[in-house]
């Protein structure tokens, strides 16, 4: 079987219409909610297009016509149900931040304020 994982890692660097998201899009099965950043941001990279699958945890972002970045929810959060799937390594909303942290290692940056434990 064929995880959302292993779709959305096809599809980063590909258009909106590429064969790989529009897999990804089949995968998670669920119709999105699509938005836009607003014009006043200013960004010098341009607005991102959100395709917010809210039921699914997941939440995908288009700059400059090109799939940038795949948020997975592994908690209930700004309105996104928690992922249920598989991620990488075996990882899922129950692992750990230890485990995760000694898979994966230390990350070298973050953001979102989010706590690094």
């Amino acid at each position: 079987m064929i995880s959302v994982w292993d779709k959305s890692i096809a599809a980063i660097g590909k258009v909106e219409r590429s064969s790989d998201f529009l897999e990804l899009e089949k995968v998670i099965g669920e119709v999105p909610c699509i938005s836009s950043d607003p014009d006043e941001y200013n960004d010098p990279i341009g607005a991102t297009k959100y395709y917010k699958f809210t039921r699914s945890g997941v939440e995908v972002g288009f700059r400059r016509k090109l799939l940038n970045h795949i948020n997975f929810y592994v908690e209930a959060s700004d309105g996104y149900s928690a992922f249920n799937g598989e991620l990488y390594g075996g990882l899922n909303g129950l692992s750990t931040c230890q485990s995760v942290l000694s898979f994966l290692g230390q990350p070298a940056m973050a953001g979102g304020g989010k706590k690094i434990y």
